[in-house]
């Protein structure tokens, strides 16, 4: 096998419904085992998806109580996503939150995602970052602003924040929703999808973070390639 795959986890059904977090990482030390820490405090259940790392993220990420699944090779961010999903759905729970392993996302926001989740209207719940633009660099916020606007046409849903990590994945879409993608363009192609099957979207403003310094592993050209190419594509899908 490529992967190494913790055993279901026992427990009651009431411990089943509730919301998992999902944390997916690759080459993130220095910064994982504070996530999950800073999830841990609002999300009982994190699994991390070590992405073929080799610096040990983890080991750092089972000391500070997540669950641990690892790909032996670098796959990219979208098939450690894939990954994540079909092991949380497979355990029963009704959502999945994402954010990042890198500390760009505060998990002292994940009550407010939560709570709008809650309402049960939405099938997506995004993070937006778009209400403090001053802390975007340029060079993010330009493919972000071009993200929202073909994602919006494509998924006939309203975007605000079409790069943001931070989100909450109803169970039914993570059920109904089926992507190829494998790199960050994976985030852009459920939300196509999802869009067009009718679920629709809610975002909530959260903290605008980028560290200077910090290694990012989005390379804006080559990412903003795949997911204008994911846009591309979907001009050709066969209407859902």
């Amino acid at each position: 096998m490529d992967e190494n795959i913790p055993a279901q986890r026992s427990g009651t059904s009431e411990d089943f419904q509730t919301i998992a977090a999902l944390i997916p990482a690759y080459n993130a030390r220095e910064t994982i085992a504070a996530v999950v820490s800073g999830t841990k405090r609002h999300v009982k259940y994190v699994l991390v998806v070590d992405d073929g790392s080799e610096d040990g993220t983890d080991s750092r990420a089972a000391e500070a109580g997540a669950v641990v699944i690892r790909h032996l090779n670098n796959r990219g961010k979208g098939e450690a996503l894939k990954t994540g999903f079909r092991f949380l759905v497979a355990r029963g729970f009704e959502a999945v939150l994402t954010l990042d392993a890198d500390a760009q996302h505060n998990p002292d926001d994940i009550p407010a995602l939560v709570s709008r989740f809650q309402e049960g209207a939405d099938g997506i719940v995004i993070g937006t970052r778009m209400a403090d633009r001053a802390k975007i660099p340029r060079y993010r916020l330009i493919p972000n602003l071009v993200g929202n606007f073909f994602l919006s046409r494509a998924s006939g849903q309203s975007i605000v924040d079409s790069q943001c990590g931070m989100r909450i994945y109803a169970a039914r879409v993570l059920r109904e929703v089926v992507v190829s993608s494998s790199r960050f363009d994976t985030e852009a192609e459920f939300l196509i999808k999802a869009g067009r099957l009718g679920f629709t979207f809610a975002f909530v403003p959260i903290s605008t973070i980028y560290r200077q310094g910090a290694q990012s592993h989005f390379i804006p050209v080559k990412d903003t390639y795949l997911i204008s190419l994911v846009y591309l594509k979907s001009l050709f899908w066969k209407k859902i």
